[in-house]
C-alpha cells in the first residue's frame, strides 16, 4: 500500500495473451489514476514483461534492406526480439506500480503464454 493514497476503482482481473512479438498487454490508464499491476505467469512458460519502455521506433517499423558492408539500424526493436525485455521466471507473481500514462509490454519465447494481471487503481 502507498501512504496517503486509497483504492478508487474496481479491482480488475485482466487476461494478456503474449506471443513472440513484443506488445502492449496493459494501456496507459485514460482517467490518470496509478496502477498497482499483479502478473501471474503459468508454470512451463517463459516470459518478458516490462513497464514502460521504448520498444518500437518508426525504424523498426519499416522493413530495412541493409546495404553491403553497412551494419543493421540499432533503433528500436523488432519482430521476436524478445530477449530485450527482462525474463520473468516460470510460475512467478510479479508487482509492477504503473502511473496513469505508463504501459506493460510483454512476450513470450517460443509459444503464446496466457498471463493474468490483477489491476488496482490507487488516488
Amino acid at each position: 500500500m502507498m501512504p496517503g493514497y486509497k483504492l478508487v476503482a474496481p479491482t480488475e482481473i485482466v487476461r494478456a495473451t503474449l506471443k513472440r512479438e513484443i506488445q502492449t498487454i496493459l494501456p496507459p490508464d485514460a482517467h490518470g489514476r496509478t496502477r498497482r499491476v499483479t502478473v501471474m505467469l503459468p508454470e512451463g512458460q517463459t516470459a518478458f514483461i516490462a513497464p514502460d519502455i521504448l520498444v518500437m521506433t518508426p525504424d523498426s517499423n519499416s522493413v530495412h534492406v541493409p546495404i553491403a558492408g553497412q551494419a543493421p539500424p540499432v533503433n528500436g526493436i523488432g519482430p521476436n526480439e524478445s530477449y530485450r525485455l527482462p525474463q520473468w521466471p516460470q510460475g512467478q507473481v510479479i508487482f509492477f506500480w504503473l502511473l496513469s500514462g505508463q504501459t506493460l509490454m510483454g512476450a513470450s519465447q517460443m509459444e503464446v503464454v496466457y498471463a493474468s494481471l490483477i489491476v488496482e487503481y490507487w488516488g
